[in-house]
């Protein structure tokens, strides 16, 4: 949306860098480890005229090392600033690091392995965490309806009746 902590900018070697410094704290440890302290304090969703002038300064910054230096800085200082990959980087990237990304299972009633991608939210630290198979439909719906406080005699009733179903 314009706002120029949270963009892409050209480095030395003309790879790109993805800069995400939205938060005050991420964009003020960025300006002041870059030594931008003029910039620190400015609303980088302020006006077009600020947003440019900030931009500008950020590309003329960002030619000053080259994408991998950037990445390695944006680690050091703890600000969200990497190197962005190619394709074939980020597809060696994912391959090197299969079980972070994806959870494998076994279905119950086929015995099918299944691999299901771990998503955005995927905790690489979390590497090794056994994912179980998503319920079966109806599989905890009497647990759940107890423990919302309904009586076994009305999930009894809404059973025989094919309200809801159980497994």
């Amino acid at each position: 949306g314009g706002n120029p902590s949270y963009g892409v900018y050209e480095a030395a070697d003309g790879r790109l860098v993805a800069l995400g410094a939205l938060e005050a704290k991420f964009w003020t440890v960025f300006c002041a480890e870059a030594g931008l302290h003029d910039l620190a304090e400015l609303n980088t969703n302020g006006d077009a005229n600020t947003r440019a002038m900030i931009q500008g300064r950020l590309q003329a910054l960002f030619k000053t090392k080259t994408a991998a230096e950037w990445h390695a800085l944006g680690e050091q200082w703890d600000v969200c600033l990497n190197q962005v990959n190619t394709l074939s980087e980020a597809r060696d990237w994912a391959m090197q690091r299969e079980d972070a990304l994806f959870h494998h299972y076994t279905q119950a009633d086929t015995g099918r392995a299944v691999r299901v991608l771990a998503g955005v939210t995927a905790n690489l630290a979390q590497q090794g965490r056994q994912l179980t198979p998503p319920p079966k439909q109806g599989e905890h719906t009497a647990a759940v309806l107890a423990e919302l406080g309904i009586a076994e005699a009305q999930v009894q009733t809404w059973l025989n009746q094919g309200v809801i179903k159980a497994s």
